[in-house]
């Protein structure tokens, strides 16, 4: 099994993402922007479960591209997916019926756990608005690794 400083280590190599280590506890690490981190297999499941989730494929996914800024332009890449049904997201008080998540990280991830583990899962819940899984092994397989959990962005 991969250290966790490795993982780490080659993540912020391959997507220049810092991060902030352990403010989550031992083994774990949160970006600057707080839209990744990476944790203990379980540690998302022990914090809300698996309820919802989907195991999805990254073709699943397509690409979206997002301008910010108007002096100087921001470009960043998603992987968006449409859900099979809208929900509602609380927070901004609208349904909705499209997801994004940052592709640089998610590709990443998922490259790093088939590199090291040689299978990678992508999980993703059409119930609620919550972070993207993405993990060595199945749900019900209790093995011992890393996952990467990435923020949604709404759409």
């Amino acid at each position: 099994m991969v250290s966790f400083k490795d993982l780490v280590n080659e993540l912020i190599k391959i997507s220049s993402i810092e991060f902030d280590i352990g403010c989550l506890g031992k083994n774990t690490a949160m970006s600057k922007d707080k839209v990744v981190a990476i944790t203990p297999e379980g540690f998302w499941e022990k914090k809300l479960g698996h309820e919802g989730y989907i195991n999805v494929d990254i073709t699943d996914f397509y690409p979206e591209i997002v301008y910010y800024g108007t002096e100087v332009i921001h470009v960043v890449f998603y992987l968006k997916y449409k859900l099979p049904s809208p929900i509602y997201d609380q927070l901004h008080k609208k349904e909705i019926s499209e997801i994004s998540y940052k592709a640089v990280p998610l590709l990443t991830m998922a490259y790093l756990f088939k590199k090291y583990y040689e299978n990678v899962y992508i999980y993703l819940n059409i119930n609620k608005l919550v972070p993207l899984l993405i993990r060595p092994h199945r749900f019900e397989e209790k093995e011992e690794g890393y996952e990467g959990i990435i923020a949604p962005r709404i759409i």
